[in-house]
């Protein structure tokens, strides 16, 4: 009876409800079944590449992590109607000259990034650049400098001695577009015209605050840019004019030559992907470990959530009796819902991170630049500094938009 009285256009509606229920109930019970069985193993084996592999379930890559609460359709949608509304308020409080003061914009050092290769150590003797000397008076020499520069969200301008990196390119002032996609907060320091071409692009998955067609485009153009993504993002590069040799699509574990001197390492993480409900999960996540002479030298967390085990796992397996020169970890949107506060880490985990993989510099990045979080927007940036001083650890810092900074590999 209740079925008759409805209208063609619920049924159908009905229908597919119904429908997607079943699915996602489907793939709930998959990925659970199959990380318990993985779990079990682990616990007598100790492997951690195979618990933590990649993991599709109807066709959908999964996230092999039991405290990981799988996001459904439904759940996506309640959270970003929820965000829409108390985001607001974020924002008219502290998008601000207030909030400017909190979170000032420096310039980049654009003499240094387009000198860097020329710039030498202050006490070599072939130095005859005064003006150089004196400006940058403890550089490193060229094979050991480290140069980078947080731009905004998870976009970095890194060099490592004559090799130049950008990670995560988001640079436009809205994500998505104009009209739908959130404002920028704090508007990026500099442009990709600004910079020094990249010999390499990082990109941790797809979102749209890590990920868009602008970046894709204008970087498309850059001849000998090479781009390592995780799999499955090669189509959306491809679509946006990078050709095909410029690309390496990577999966968990991989482990990929660059050159005579370069590798980068694609590890798990606990995230997602996808900019629309149909192409949700269809390609992988990661993050990146970047490699010069054997030595980690950069670890690009990308998005990920806290899991002991799985750091555990990339420690043993790339860097167990190395310290990392740098990672950039992000330290903001740990505060967004019950199911999607797995999807990111706090500062607290942040510097537990920072201590385990006993890092140089650690920098918190993927705050203040949108609002995205429920958090207040400067608490990330206040909590990391006050929790690294607590444990010591004078590596570990909020990043500053546009301020360049140097240091030793």
């Amino acid at each position: 009876m209740f079925l008759e009285r409805l209208s063609l256009k619920s049924k159908i509606a009905l229908g597919l409800i119904s429908s997607y229920s079943i699915y996602a109930a489907i793939v709930v019970y998959k990925t659970n079944s199959e990380i318990e069985k993985r779990t079990k193993k682990y616990h007598q084996d100790k492997d951690g590449v195979a618990r933590f592999g990649p993991l599709v379930v109807l066709g959908r890559y999964q996230n092999p992590f039991y405290e990981y609460e799988h996001e459904t359709l439904f759940h996506f949608a309640y959270n970003q109607v929820r965000k829409l509304f108390s985001v607001k308020n974020i924002v008219n409080v502290e998008n601000s000259t207030a909030w400017r003061l909190h979170m000032p914009i420096y310039k980049p050092d654009f003499f240094l990034m387009f000198n860097n290769s020329k710039i030498k150590n202050d006490i070599n003797p072939e130095d005859s650049d005064e003006m150089v000397a004196n400006r940058y008076h403890s550089i490193p020499p060229l094979s050991s400098r480290l140069v980078f520069t947080w731009l905004g969200q998870s976009s970095a301008y890194i060099q490592i001695s004559d090799k130049n990196i950008l990670t995560d390119p988001v640079f436009n002032d809205h994500i998505i577009n104009k009209r739908f996609g959130p404002k920028r907060l704090t508007p990026s320091p500099a442009q990709i015209e600004d910079l020094p071409t990249p010999d390499i692009v990082l990109v941790s998955h797809n979102h749209p605050d890590h990920l868009e067609p602008d970046s894709i485009k204008k970087l498309s153009t850059k001849k000998n840019t090479l781009w390592v993504v995780p799999d499955g993002v090669g189509s959306q590069l491809k679509s946006n004019g990078v050709e095909s040799s410029k690309i390496i699509e990577m999966s968990w574990w991989q482990r990929q030559r660059l050159d005579e001197h370069w590798e980068v390492a694609c590890c798990p993480a606990k995230h997602w992907s996808g900019n629309w409900f149909i192409d949700f999960n269809n390609s992988l996540w990661c993050s990146f470990i970047l490699f010069k002479d054997q030595k980690p030298v950069l670890y690009h967390m990308g998005d990920t959530g806290y899991q002991q085990d799985l750091f555990e796992s990339i420690k043993s397996q790339y860097c167990a009796n190395q310290p990392i020169s740098l990672i950039l970890a992000p330290i903001g949107q740990y505060t967004t819902s019950k199911v999607t506060n797995h999807h990111h880490m706090s500062p607290t985990e942040v510097v537990k991170v920072a201590s385990f993989f006993n890092a140089k510099k650690t920098m918190g990045v993927h705050y203040g630049t949108f609002a995205l979080g429920l958090e207040p927007l400067a608490e990330p940036r206040r909590l990391l500094a006050e929790m690294a001083a607590a444990e010591g650890l004078n590596g570990v810092f909020p990043g500053e938009f546009g301020q360049t900074v140097t240091c030793k590999i």
